[in-house]
C-alpha cells in the first residue's frame, strides 16, 4: 500500500457517509448505482474522493514550514547519521504539534 492509499484510508471515515475506505463506492458511477439502491446517499464520498483528498494533503506537506525545517535540522544535529525516514518523521511530528 502506498502513502496515498494509506492517507486515503485514514481520512475516509471522516468524509461524507462515514465509511471505511473498503466500504466506499469506488467512483461516482458506482455511487449513483448504490444511491439508487438505497445503499448510500447521493452526496456520500467515494474512494476516488478519498484518494484525491489524500493527494491534496500530501501535496501540502511537500513544502515544510519553518518549524518543520528547524525540527529536521535539530534532529540531524543530534543524530548526524540519521536516516531520511527518521528526519522526515521528526519534521511531520513537529507539524502535527501545530
Amino acid at each position: 500500500m502506498d502513502i496515498i492509499e494509506r492517507a486515503a484510508r485514514a481520512v475516509a471515515p471522516m468524509l461524507e457517509g462515514g465509511r471505511e475506505f473498503d466500504q466506499m463506492p469506488a467512483d461516482r458511477a458506482v455511487l449513483r448505482t448504490w444511491a439508487r439502491q438505497g445503499m448510500c446517499g447521493f452526496n456520500d464520498a467515494t474512494q476516488d474522493d478519498a484518494l484525491e483528498l489524500a493527494r491534496a494533503v500530501l501535496s501540502a506537506l511537500r513544502e515544510p514550514d519553518e518549524g518543520m525545517i528547524e525540527a529536521g535540522t535539530d534532529y540531524r544535529a543530534v543524530n548526524p547519521r540519521v536516516r531520511a525516514k527518521d528526519c522526515w518523521q521528526a519534521m511531520i511530528d513537529q507539524a502535527l504539534k501545530g
